[in-house]
């Protein structure tokens, strides 16, 4: 969770800010995010930090249903805007009905 330095995601898991920190009753860490998103980013996570340094970064894939949660969560808690965030258009264009044959 600390590996991309600088990131909310890093600090939050730092250890600075423990007492302040949500847990459930087995003592983790509650985030309040569907595991459809979380799931795929800490498997990217976990990818990531086993490459070697001249591997190419793996793709993130977020299902489409939680695009625009995803979006959210980059710029607000999760803090990996830079490293993630798809183009404005992408973003403008995602929730229009594809019509077209």
């Amino acid at each position: 969770m600390c590996q991309i330095e600088g990131s909310m995601l890093a600090a939050v898991f730092s250890g600075r800010y423990e007492n302040n920190m949500d847990y459930n009753n087995g003592g983790n860490v509650y985030i309040g995010y569907p595991p459809p998103l979380m799931i795929p980013l800490m498997d990217w996570l976990t990818t990531n930090q086993d490459a070697s340094p001249d591997e190419q970064a793996p793709t993130l894939n977020i299902p489409p249903s939680h695009e625009d949660v995803w979006d959210g969560a980059l710029s607000v808690s999760i803090g990996l805007e830079s490293l993630f965030s798809r183009p404005p258009a992408a973003k403008m264009f995602n929730s229009v009905p594809k019509k077209c044959k």
